[in-house]
Formats: C-alpha cells, sequence, structure tokens
C-alpha cells in the first residue's frame, strides 16, 4: 500500500506551502515513485543552464491523459520564454515535445497515439542539437521531425508536473526516474535504459553517464528535497498549492 504524507492547509486558493514527507519502502525495493494529486503538486527545479543537444527521460504512470496541457516538465523563464517542455498536447492524450527559442517554438507530437492510463510508460525525447527530435514510448519511436534546438541559457522556471502557463492544468498520477542529459541518446542506448540499465552505469549500447545533467529517483522517503543522483546538485523542492482542502503528495512503492 502506498505510504503518504498529508500537509493540511486552509486559506485563499493560490497559496504556496513546501510539503515534507515522511515514508518507508515498505516493500524492501528501494524503488519508490512520486504521486501527483493533480491539484497543484509540483517540483520547483533550481535555475539552471541547459541547451543543445538533450535527451529527457522518465517513467510516467498518469491517471488522466487528457488533463489539458499537464506536464511532464517545463523549463523556461515563463510562458513562451525559451521554454524546454515535455507534455501532453491540449485534451488529446497526445505527448508532445516542444522547444522555444525566445517566444518561437515547433512542436513535436505522437499524432498517431494516444497515451496509455493507469500503467508505467517509459518516455524518452531527444533532440540532438540541430533540432532533430524524437520521442520513444517503451524503446519504440513514435514521433520524429524537426523542431527548434535549445538555446544554451539560464532558465529561471524549471518544473516538474507543472507549466510555465497558468491556465494549464497540473500534472496527475505518478513519475519515477526523471533523467536528463546534454547529449542525444541513441535509439539502441534508450532501449538498454528502457531494460534496466541504470543512467549511471554503462552497457554495450549507452555509454553516456559522464553526460548526466540531472537524475532524480524519487526515492527519498522523508523531507521535502528530492535528491539530484547525476552529481550536479540540481536537487528538486516539492511544493503544493492549497485552498480550503487537504493537500498530499505521496510517495509509493513501485509494485
Amino acid at each position: 500500500l502506498p505510504v503518504s504524507a498529508t500537509v493540511n492547509g486552509s486559506g485563499n486558493e493560490g497559496g504556496t506551502i513546501t510539503t515534507t514527507l515522511s515514508a518507508t519502502d515498505v516493500d524492501n525495493s528501494d524503488d519508490n515513485a512520486l504521486n501527483f494529486d493533480g491539484s497543484g503538486d509540483y517540483i520547483t527545479i533550481p535555475a539552471s543552464t541547459l541547451g543543445g543537444a538533450i535527451t529527457i527521460q522518465a517513467w510516467v504512470n498518469t491517471t488522466d491523459a487528457n488533463r489539458s496541457w499537464q506536464r511532464i516538465i517545463d523549463f523556461g523563464n515563463g510562458s513562451s520564454s525559451d521554454n524546454i517542455i515535455l507534455g501532453w498536447r491540449g485534451t488529446s492524450g497526445k505527448i508532445f515535445f516542444e522547444v522555444y527559442q525566445g517566444s518561437s517554438s515547433v512542436k513535436l507530437t505522437t499524432d498517431n497515439d494516444v497515451f496509455p492510463e493507469n500503467q508505467w510508460i517509459h518516455v524518452v525525447a531527444v533532440n540532438d542539437g540541430n533540432g532533430n527530435a524524437s520521442i520513444y514510448w517503451n524503446g519504440q519511436e513514435k514521433a520524429s521531425g524537426n523542431i527548434l534546438s535549445p538555446q544554451t541559457l539560464t532558465r529561471n522556471n524549471q518544473y516538474i508536473a507543472k507549466s510555465n502557463w497558468n491556465n494549464d492544468q497540473y500534472y496527475a498520477g505518478t513519475f519515477n526516474n526523471i533523467v536528463l542529459w546534454n547529449t542525444a541518446l541513441s535509439s539502441a542506448a534508450i532501449m538498454d535504459i528502457y531494460n534496466g540499465t541504470d543512467p549511471t552505469s554503462s552497457s554495450s549500447n549507452y555509454n553516456s553517464s559522464s553526460s548526466l545533467y540531472a537524475y532524480w529517483k524519487f526515492d527519498e522517503g522523508t523531507g521535502s528535497t528530492i535528491n539530484d543522483h547525476s552529481g550536479n546538485n540540481h536537487h528538486g523542492t516539492i511544493s503544493c498549492r492549497i485552498g480550503n482542502r487537504n493537500c498530499a503528495i505521496r510517495i509509493s512503492p513501485i509494485t
């Protein structure tokens, strides 16, 4: 059963608190996931510089693929300001990968596939630094095409499960092992990662551990900090927005 920490609060909608988690790995797997209720739970990543070739990975289990413009990540300087986005396009249930250069952008969308709900899917987005981009689910390419390449600059508004646009919905579901590399992984390397190669190790097709930018395992079990296991100290802070209701972010053992 999930182990949860609940923070109670009251006040005007839009107040922000930092949630402190307390949980144990009850199945001794040392592999937990972080649950988001869709009502304002998210993670803030400190400002940092990223650009050029990138790969984004997340293990995703959403309860609602049709939540309008919900995010896996959105790193930018506000709305339409050098954003790097991986999320769901409108209420279509389709995944999109978008890069802004200033206020200009191009999207890549999984036009032929709607994202499955209530099951774990390994999602990867790749940009080779020249705008050649792909989206993979469970090691299989679902979309490819040319978008913009991320400009190398500091992004101050960096979120997991939250958009830089105020009217977009928060993510509802569970995340595990979100990873960023400052290189474009090959399809063979992505398959090795999907099949269990740890991003900090290597395999016959994967040798990019030195290119890790950030690696969030979501297995802390206590506290309000999500640790970056890449060694680059991009530690995240869990927050939620509350009105006159309870607010909970839960760490749950993977089963």
